[in-house]
């Protein structure tokens, strides 16, 4: 199998692994969103707020590290995984140690028990390390994918049944633990190798040389995606933080989909790294495809979310629409400037993923604490939004350098795109309001109104302005289908 036909193999399995978890996800947090509060969604973020923040210690972009290396792995893969041991206990008593101040910092003590349970989880995870860095450094995405799918299939399961029997926000807890747990279980089940403790003084100076980038970039780039969090936990309550969540969650789609190629695309683009003419026609191909997805996903989000809140979600939900419209193009300019993060990594330019992540955590925190100190969940939703627009521009603009594309080819790439998409949104959102105007629509119809002109109108435009993307891409899964049913 060439590298190509590898490629967009292991992009359908991630992307099927990914719409089933997505789809999965979503029944479940529709679900959730009918059983528990706003205000049990926010003590979860604030406790995993602090996990994800600790740690990002345990492993120091070893992962990465190992991924882009060419020789000793087998040593290379032990020496991170012994490291990631030693440091996943350390961080542990630092957590047990941590939590009540935590908890005091946010004035819930319910925060305390629940950081504790779920502290374990590092522990647990830190023994998936060998298998994980070797499924993908060798491209073998299909049995990563069934330890996904069959531990979000856990979660979703374990999460709704409790939450039925009023377990409030301890139902999250445990799903999660047992998540965690099935997926660990299920890495050493579909993985031949196994961890040895072993540790290499010369190589872990040598994954330590190229992870602290990525390490430094990872940390920046947690605090970007978390602190928004922990601001409006502390400005807002945890009841407007779980509004917030919850927008977040259904605005973000587009960035979700950015996140399947990511999985895929860096360990390829690792493989041609020498190759610029080739990245960049990967790239190109990666960029179109995406955005094919992620363009009228944000603005279709856009478009419903009024109607959506109101039916799927639930009355109680209404002060999140607002959010989920502002917080739509944060999850588009995120999409277009995450595909550029695995570019930088494969070419063995971390540094410039750090200082990209600098610039937008200096945006953020410029903008954050004024906008919603005075702006309440509006305000912390065009803070994060304002910075992800910003910091996308720099980012497009160093991926075009790397790469040697011009701003033409760049442009020329997405414009069918844009264009289908604008003209969508704007057919849409005028037929619902003569349609609402005229005929009274209920809301529920109105939805179904709105997300079929939408959808209909998107495909109609860019089959007429560019149907031959729309048949490579068709071709593309059609020759995954192949593929798949070659290899059973």
């Amino acid at each position: 199998m060439s590298l190509r036909q590898q490629t967009g193999r292991n992009l359908g399995i991630i992307a099927g692994m990914d719409i089933f978890s997505k789809l999965l996800g979503s029944i479940t947090l529709i679900v959730l969103a009918r059983l528990l509060l706003p205000a049990d969604f926010g003590i979860i973020a604030i406790v995993y707020l602090l996990l994800g923040g600790i740690n990002l210690f345990s492993e120091l972009g070893f992962g990465d590290a190992i991924i882009q290396r060419r020789d000793r792995i087998e040593e290379s893969v032990n020496t991170g995984f012994t490291i990631n041991l030693i440091l996943s206990g350390f961080l542990f008593v630092a957590i047990i140690i941590l939590a009540p101040l935590w908890a005091a910092f946010y004035n819930d003590s319910n925060i305390t028990h629940v950081t504790w349970v779920l502290a374990i989880s590092i522990l647990l995870t830190s023994f998936s390390f060998v298998p994980s860095v070797r499924l993908r450094k060798d491209l073998m995405f299909k049995k990563f994918a069934v330890t996904g799918i069959v531990s979000e299939l856990s979660n979703s399961c374990i999460t709704i049944y409790l939450a039925f029997a009023g377990w409030g926000y301890w139902s999250l807890v445990y799903g999660g633990m047992v998540s965690t747990i099935v997926k660990l279980l299920l890495l050493y089940k579909v993985s031949p190798w196994k961890p040895k403790i072993i540790f290499d003084k010369q190589i872990a100076k040598e994954l330590f040389k190229y992870g602290k980038h990525i390490f430094a970039a990872n940390i920046i780039i947690f605090i970007n995606t978390n602190v928004d969090r922990a601001m409006g936990g502390k400005l807002i309550g945890l009841t407007a933080l779980g509004y917030y969540l919850m927008a977040f969650q259904w605005s973000t789609f587009s960035k979700r989909i950015m996140g399947i190629s990511e999985k895929v695309m860096f360990p390829t683009y690792a493989k041609i790294q020498g190759d610029i003419p080739k990245l960049k026609r990967g790239y190109l191909d990666t960029l179109k495809y995406v955005s094919m997805l992620t363009f009228p996903i944000s603005l279709g989000v856009f478009t419903i979310a009024p109607e959506f809140v109101v039916v799927v979600l639930g009355e109680k939900w209404v002060p999140a629409i607002m959010p989920m419209q502002i917080l739509c193009f944060y999850g588009l300019f995120e999409s277009l400037s995450g595909t550029t993060g695995s570019v930088f990594a494969a070419v063995g330019k971390p540094k410039i993923l750090r200082d990209l992540a600098a610039l937008r955590m200096i945006l953020l925190l410029l903008f954050i604490y004024f906008l919603t100190f005075f702006g309440g969940l509006t305000g912390l939703c065009l803070a994060t939004t304002i910075a992800v627009v910003l910091s996308a521009i720099p980012s497009i603009y160093y991926l075009l350098q790397v790469l040697d594309i011009s701003l033409t080819e760049y442009f020329n790439t997405l414009k069918p795109i844009i264009i289908s998409t604008i003209i969508a949104l704007v057919v849409t959102l005028l037929i619902k309001k003569y349609s609402i105007d005229m005929f009274y629509l209920s809301t529920s119809i109105t939805l179904i109104l709105s997300f079929t002109t939408f959808s209909t109108v998107y495909l109609i435009i860019f089959a007429l302005i560019d149907r031959k993307s729309l048949l490579e891409l068709v071709q593309l899964v059609k020759s995954f289908l192949s593929l798949e049913s070659a290899n059973n």
